[in-house]
C-alpha cells in the first residue's frame, strides 16, 4: 500500500453529472436504494487507473489488461460500503477506490470504528446534501476513526513495513494496521509467494551470482571499485525502482533498502560465506555514497 494523491475536489465529470441525479433519490429512498453501478464504475474508472497506476488500492497487485484494454478482475470499491448505514456515499468521490477481487472479497462490508458512527446523512439548510461532509477527509467522517487504513487519507509508509520472508507487519504494532493486514487478508499465499518469490528471492539469487563471478575473476584479495560498480549496482538501482509510485509493493523496496543487512548481507553469508558477506556490505557501502 502506497500514499495517493486524490483530489477530492476535482469529480470526473461523469460521476458528477450522475451522482447529482442520485442524491435525491439517495435520501428519500435510503436503505431501500437500488445503486446504478454504471454510474460509478464508468464514472470514477477511468480517473482511478491514472490515480492508482492500475494497481490495487490495498495489496499493489497490478491488474492485468484484455484484449481491449481493459483492466482484469478490477473493482471500484467503497470504503465506506455502501449499506451499512453510509448509503450517501455511494456515489462520493473520495469515497471510491480501486482494488482487486481478493481484497474487495475479503473486505465486504466490514467498517469497524472506534468513534462515534454518523447515524444519518449531513445535510446543508436546504435540506440537501452537504457534499462538503460527504468527503471522507471532513471533521465529521474522521471523527468515527475509521479502523481500515487509507491510502488517500493517511500515509502507509509510516503504518507498515514488509519482513525478510515477504510478510505485511503493522510499525510500531498500530492497531489500525493489524486489523487492515487481517481484515484485507494481505498476507494471503498469492499475495506473500508473488512478493517472495518475484522480487526478495530474485534479488538475493542476482546478488549471489554476481559475487560468485567477482570472486572467479578477482579472487578474495582485495575490492576493485569499478569491478564491483559494475557487478552490483544495476542491482541496488531495481530495489530502488522498486519505490516508484508505478511499480507494484512499494513498500518492499523501501524495507529492502532501510534493512539491507537483514534481507541480503545476512543471507549471503549464510550461503557462500563471510567473504561474500563482506563484498556485498562494501558494495552496498559504495552505492550508498554515490546516491546521497
Amino acid at each position: 500500500m502506497r500514499k495517493i494523491t486524490k483530489d477530492f475536489a476535482q469529480i470526473p465529470a461523469l460521476l458528477f453529472d450522475c451522482s447529482q441525479e442520485k442524491h435525491q433519490k439517495l435520501l428519500a429512498q435510503a436503505e431501500r436504494h437500488v445503486f446504478d453501478a454504471q454510474c460509478y464504475n464508468q464514472g470514477s474508472i477511468a480517473d482511478l487507473r491514472r490515480i492508482y497506476h492500475d494497481k490495487c488500492a490495498y495489496c499493489e497487485t497490478r491488474f492485468p489488461e484484455d484484449k481491449l484494454g481493459k483492466l482484469i478482475a478490477a473493482t471500484v470499491e467503497h470504503y465506506r460500503p455502501k449499506r451499512n448505514g453510509y448509503y450517501w456515499l455511494g456515489y462520493e468521490w473520495s469515497n471510491l477506490m480501486l482494488v482487486c477481487e481478493g481484497c474487495n472479497n475479503a473486505k465486504g462490508d466490514k467498517f469497524q470504528i472506534k468513534g462515534i458512527k454518523i447515524k444519518k446523512p449531513l445535510l446543508n439548510t436546504e435540506g440537501s446534501l452537504d457534499l462538503s461532509k460527504c468527503r471522507l477527509d471532513c471533521i465529521e467522517l474522521q471523527k468515527e476513526k475509521p479502523l481500515f487504513i487509507n491510502p488517500e487519507i493517511d500515509e502507509p509508509s509510516e503504518l507498515f513495513y514488509f519482513t525478510k520472508s515477504g510478510e505485511l507487519k503493522a510499525a510500531n504494532s498500530n492497531d489500525r494496521a493489524d486489523y487492515t493486514i487481517k481484515e484485507l487478508q494481505l498476507n494471503r499465499n498469492n499475495l506473500w509467494l508473488l512478493r517472495r518469490k518475484k522480487f526478495i528471492d530474485e534479488i538475493e539469487r542476482d546478488i549471489e551470482s554476481q559475487v560468485l563471478k567477482y570472486l572467479e575473476l578477482y579472487g578474495q584479495q582485495g575490492y576493485d571499485e569499478r569491478a564491483i560498480t559494475l557487478a552490483f549496482f544495476n542491482i541496488f538501482e531495481k530495489i530502488v525502482r522498486m519505490q516508484d509510485e508505478k511499480a507494484e509493493f512499494t513498500l518492499l523496496g523501501k524495507s529492502i533498502l532501510e534493512n539491507f543487512n537483514t534481507f541480503l548481507i545476512e543471507p549471503m553469508g549464510k550461503n557462500i560465506g563471510l567473504v561474500a558477506q563482506k563484498i556485498v556490505a562494501y558494495a552496498f557501502g559504495l552505492f550508498l555514497k554515490q546516491v546521497s
